[in-house]
């Protein structure tokens, strides 16, 4: 990339700065191409007040970039290509509020309660706190850690027909992926992996806390009669909308609620049927 420092008019006024035209490398007339390796990581690092031990959290990042441009056809048509990508992985020290390791038990300050059994496999999700104070609430300090991935790549081609005529066209597309946990740290199981809490991973059930919710229709029946497992035809209507393409086009436009997947909305038809 070159780039030229252009005198701001009169009506670009009213911020400090200056503006910055950049402009993309063209191919020449001889083949030409360059290559660099950025790397980082913790060894020098200082250790922040809140991380774990006695060493800082582990950090790397490699950023590399290989280009080259040439003739197509020798002072007429040229062409530039150039690929540059980012590999990283940061750790960070993120202290959260948790349940005490008492109140998971059910003692809290305020008494004693009981613990629901269908409850406490969910107090699992969530890290013990770092030390045994009393209370119902404690600090638990996490090394979370997050890894990014980037690919970019820049192609360009330029035709000259006259002195007065040229041509030329650019490509660019960036592919960039960043995976990390959420604030609390949940994972699938104990010790990993971390699962990021996004509409996607909510959507397909990949985050563990991730359930849908279920509406049971009761009969009215009286006292002694048998149930009747029929669903009114009008609520069954409803029902077929929802879970139809545009009901389901509703649902996100709303935005209270994610829609289901294909999966979920077929099984749930077969059940009007």
């Amino acid at each position: 990339m070159s780039n030229r420092k252009l005198t701001a008019a009169g009506n670009n006024g009213k911020t400090p700065g200056g503006d910055f035209n950049a402009i993309t490398r063209s191919g020449a007339n001889a083949f030409h191409g360059s290559a660099y390796e950025f790397h980082r990581n913790s060894a020098l690092d200082a250790r922040n007040f809140f991380d774990l031990g006695s060493d800082p959290p582990p950090f790397k990042r490699h950023q590399f970039c290989a280009s080259i441009g040439g003739p197509v056809r020798k002072a007429r048509a040229f062409f530039f290509f150039d690929y540059e990508g980012l590999r990283e992985s940061l750790s960070a020290a993120n202290p959260i509020i948790v349940s005490s390791r008492v109140a998971r038990l059910g003692q809290l300050t305020s008494g004693a309660v009981t613990v629901d059994p269908k409850v406490a496999p969910y107090l699992n999700f969530f890290p013990l706190p770092d030390t045994t104070a009393p209370g119902d609430t404690g600090v638990a300090t996490l090394a979370q850690k997050t890894t990014t991935g980037e690919n970019f790549y820049t192609a360009r081609v330029d035709h000259t027909f006259s002195q007065a005529d040229s041509l030329h066209g650019a490509f660019f597309i960036d592919n960039t992926q960043t995976q990390g946990p959420d604030s609390m740290n949940v994972t699938e199981k104990q010790g990993g992996p971390y699962v990021e809490l996004t509409r996607e991973n909510v959507a397909n059930l990949t985050y563990p806390l991730a359930r849908f919710a279920y509406i049971n229709f009761a009969p009215d029946t009286q006292a002694g009669d048998p149930a009747d497992p029929k669903v009114a035809p009008k609520v069954k209507e409803f029902l077929r909308y929802i879970l139809s393409r545009l009901g389901q086009q509703d649902v996100a436009r709303e935005g209270d609620y994610l829609p289901l997947t294909a999966e979920v909305v077929r099984e749930q038809l077969k059940k009007l049927d």
